[in-house]
């Protein structure tokens, strides 16, 4: 087993907008894209942004800040990014993204076989606003699954924990903030969007909800319960506070546990650490994924736990060397073995919820050139669903009402394609454009 975490969790992320070094030197122009709960986390380079949906810019060429984020009209897709039909497809998701339109946020979405991305009319004003927008800080957002909330992190260090600022923006402004937050800790929404956990400092969560016509912290809770004891000779992680966290992982059905989880480095996994009971706050350790009743996830579509099968995913040996063993090894429910993924490098991966897995992954890393998403079915057996042989960053989006989403890139020229592929035949759907937003992407979620 290795004691490498998985892609996106063993290199700093550096930021989403500005153009500062402090973080974006210790990984120079490594490219990661996660996405998690509606965390749209993006690298950049020394050379401009880098997205999921907009590369490098060339120097002489910036992206204007403050510019109209009206999306370009659709674009051919060759000769660098698959060729699929932009069709309609009965009940797709429409995918939803954030962008940066000066100090406000906005949002686009996209239909399958409409042109181009459309603007919906629930803007955030003041999302960047009062100096939040720091050319030297890396910021992440989370869009909450009603598209009626944003939040939005400055990350003021990649090192330690407790350092960040945060706000909460509706259609009326700023209506929460805080300080003494991690992004890289993470955050997750309840489905409904009435209320969310986000990493705070070490071993605490902060526990936000509607109040009325306002946003409150319910609690400052401290779960270190799910903290197994340290060896006498254990050390900290010295990279990267996301190694470490406990992080806030999902809600139960009734929103009302929060489950948290954490990386071990003996397994190469990510298990089941603590609940938190949200209104009458109490953290307790577990040892197993809740996948029944009320416990159970209230998003069936997780990285953590398969609900049909409580199969769990561990990150396996030689995850970053192409063509090595398995990156992903599955195990059942009682930890025992159940196959092994064989793919290039592991980007993601999300369990359906049926007891099939999708896996996005590249042909090298940190500069890959070729995408390929997996659907794996309960036997072990892979079907690929979306080959991108000359993609250069790609973004596994979730699953949603039986369909899956990507996100690719291209150079030469520029390129951006959304694709959403149908589970149950894998029919396809893909829209290429230009850009998405004047500055790329900064968020995501599928609206309701």
């Amino acid at each position: 087993m290795t004691d490498r975490p998985p892609e996106g969790f063993d290199v700093p992320v550096t930021r989403i907008g500005g153009s500062g070094r402090t973080i974006r030197s210790r990984l120079a122009v490594v490219a990661v894209v996660l996405i998690a709960a509606g965390w749209l986390v993006v690298t950049r380079s020394d050379t401009g942004p880098e997205t999921a949906a907009l590369p490098s810019r060339s120097p002489a060429s910036p992206a204007a800040l403050g510019a109209s984020s009206r999306p370009s009209p659709s674009r051919p897709p060759q000769p660098n990014l698959p060729d699929i039909v932009n069709t309609p497809l009965a009940g797709a998701p429409m995918p939803v993204f954030v962008v940066r339109d000066g100090d406000a946020a906005e949002l686009l979405g996209w239909h399958a076989g409409a042109a181009s991305l459309e603007p919906i009319e629930r803007p955030f004003p003041g999302a960047f606003g009062g100096g939040f927008w720091d050319g030297d800080s890396g910021h992440f957002t989370w869009l909450a699954p009603d598209l009626a909330s944003l939040v939005v992190v400055r990350v003021a260090s990649g090192r330690l924990e407790g350092q960040d600022a945060a706000r909460l923006v509706t259609g009326d402004g700023i209506g929460w903030d805080a300080a003494g937050v991690t992004g890289f800790g993470g955050l997750v929404w309840s489905s409904d969007g009435s209320r969310f956990a986000v990493a705070g400092r070490h071993d605490h969560w902060l526990l936000v909800r509607r109040e009325g016509d306002g946003w409150a912290t319910r609690a400052e809770i401290d779960v270190s319960p799910g903290r197994p004891p340290a060896p006498a000779a254990a050390s900290p992680d010295p990279n990267l506070p996301a190694v470490d966290a406990i992080t806030p992982a999902m809600f139960s059905v009734t929103h009302d546990w929060v489950i948290g989880a954490r990386y071990d480095r003996p397994t190469g996994a990510l298990v089941p650490a603590v609940r938190v009971r949200f209104d009458d706050p109490v953290a307790e350790s577990i040892s197993t994924f809740p996948t029944e009743d009320a416990d159970a996830p209230d998003d069936l579509s997780t990285r953590f736990v398969d609900v049909a099968t409580g199969r769990m995913v561990a990150f396996g040996a030689n995850g970053s060397i192409p063509g090595g063993p398995p990156q992903l090894q599955i195990r059942d429910r009682d930890g025992s073995y159940a196959f092994g993924v064989r793919s290039g490098v592991v980007m993601d991966w999300r369990w359906i919820g049926d007891g099939r897995l999708l896996v996005l992954s590249a042909d090298g890393s940190p500069f890959p050139a070729r995408y390929r998403l997996q659907l794996i079915d309960r036997a072990g057996q892979s079907e690929t669903l979306v080959d991108a042989p000359r993609a250069s960053v790609g973004a596994l989006l979730g699953v949603k009402d039986g369909y899956t989403g990507l996100l690719l890139t291209a150079t030469d020229p520029i390129r951006s394609q959304i694709v959403l592929v149908r589970l149950a035949d894998g029919a396809a759907s893909a829209v290429t454009v230009d850009s998405i937003g004047a500055e790329g992407p900064i968020g995501f979620n599928w609206a309701p």
